[in-house]
């Protein structure tokens, strides 16, 4: 009976003792496991930040690009605009240099009318009480301080894109022409040309040239057909720099399309001596 009270009692020993060996084991298995499930979701924390980081880059990016983009739109157009100004300069520079050589053409052709005819020219200011009667449709008659300004249409005159008069306007405006010649005989007359703004950029300078040719074929045909004398007239193209209508409408600029025989109070006398 002690006998097998002493087995049992070892293998109960041996049994602890057995149990006692595999514990450690198990237990550093288990902390193994929980590391490594750690790890995993630290590293999947990792995974998701790069993730981010890369959504953030490839914004990043595309903002960039957008970036250069506007700076290139920027770019062209501070181009452009620099390009538009050199143009204005140059522009200005040319029509500076245009009236230029029309006043030195106008003092020339002046100077020439003197050495030709026999012409001086004397203050007079007589033109108070000399206002013409003239009962034309469209023209009209203006007292402008010591001047006296005949308004012509200019689509009363000339066809549209043409500085060629009209067949039917040629009666008015000799009407015109001897209605001034008898009431002026002696003064100084400017055949003045003006142009409403174009609706386009055009050229000033061809704006000037084109109201100079306009007036030019006004005094051609009034020194031709008319009793007014060369000596007498004078001719200016004002392009569309003196507008009497706002251009900001078609009939404003419609109105502003017209030619004006300015009387002067000069006169001009034959010299003494000269025929």
């Amino acid at each position: 009976m002690a006998e097998r009270f002493r087995a049992s009692s070892w293998l109960l020993v041996l049994g602890l003792a057995a149990l006692g060996c595999q514990n450690p084991y198990a237990l550093r298995f288990q902390g193994l496991q929980r590391q490594q499930a750690s790890l995993q979701q630290y590293a999947q924390q990792l995974q998701n930040r790069i993730d981010q980081l890369n959504q953030e880059n490839e914004r990043l990016h595309q903002q960039v690009a957008q970036l250069q983009r506007e700076s290139q739109l920027l770019q062209e157009q501070a181009d452009a605009l620099a390009q538009q100004l050199r143009s204005a300069t140059d522009q200005a520079a040319r029509l500076r240099a245009e009236n230029e050589r029309y006043r030195k053409r106008a003092e020339s052709l002046q100077a020439s009318l003197k050495r030709r005819g026999g012409a001086i020219i004397t203050p007079n200011n007589s033109l108070e009480n000399q206002v013409p009667a003239i009962d034309e449709p469209g023209v009209k008659v203006l007292r402008d301080g010591d001047l006296v300004r005949v308004i012509l249409p200019g689509r009363a005159l000339f066809s549209a894109g043409s500085d060629r008069l009209r067949p039917d306007a040629l009666g008015m405006l000799a009407r015109v022409g001897e209605t001034l010649a008898r009431t002026y005989p002696n003064q100084r007359i400017g055949v003045e040309g003006h142009l409403g703004r174009p609706e386009g950029n055009q050229d000033p300078v061809g704006q000037h040239r084109r109201s100079l040719q306009e007036a030019t074929a006004v005094m051609d045909y009034l020194v031709r057909h008319t009793s007014l004398s060369a000596r007498q007239l004078f001719v200016v193209g004002h392009g569309s720099s003196r507008p009497r209508f706002s251009n900001a409408t078609p009939q404003g600029r419609q109105a502003n399309h017209r030619i004006e025989l300015v009387v002067y109070p000069d006169l001009v006398e034959p010299q003494a001596g000269s025929h």
